[in-house]
C-alpha cells in the first residue's frame, strides 16, 4: 500500500472491472505485534520504526486516496473511511511508534474531510 504505481494500478483495475468505486477504507498498516509483556519502549525504539509506521498507516492512506480521490470527484459523491485506534486517546499500553502513526492519521483524515 505504500507503492504509489502499485496502489494507482491496483484502483484502476478496481475502476475497469467494477466501473465506479463507492467507499475507500484504509486500514493497512506495518506488520505490528500487539505484546503488551515483551514490546519495545521507547528508548529501545529508532527512529525508522517510527517511519515504517508512519509509511504503513499515513503514506499507504496517502497513496490510496490520491488515487481514489478522481474518481470520486467525478461522480461527485464517494466515501473515505480511515481507521485508527482507541490507543490514541488512551494509550493503556504505550506502543509508541505505532500510536504515533495513528495519531498522525488521525491529523490527516481531519484535514482531508476538512478539504473535502
Amino acid at each position: 500500500m505504500t507503492d504509489d504505481e502499485a496502489v494507482s494500478a491496483m484502483v484502476r483495475q478496481a475502476l475497469d472491472e467494477l466501473g465506479k468505486i463507492d467507499i475507500l477504507v484504509n486500514n493497512a498498516f506495518a506488520p505490528y505485534v500487539f505484546d503488551p509483556e515483551d514490546r519495545k519502549r521507547f528508548w529501545d525504539l529508532t527512529w525508522r520504526e517510527y517511519q515504517t509506521q508512519i509509511d504503513g498507516a499515513v503514506k499507504s492512506t496517502h497513496a490510496l486516496c490520491q488515487a481514489v480521490l478522481p474518481a470520486f470527484r467525478k461522480r461527485t459523491r464517494g466515501a473515505i473511511v480511515n481507521v485508527a485506534t482507541d490507543l490514541i486517546a488512551r494509550p493503556t499500553i504505550a506502543y509508541h511508534d505505532y500510536s504515533t502513526a495513528k495519531s498522525a492519521l488521525v491529523g490527516f483524515t481531519r484535514n482531508l474531510a476538512a478539504e473535502l
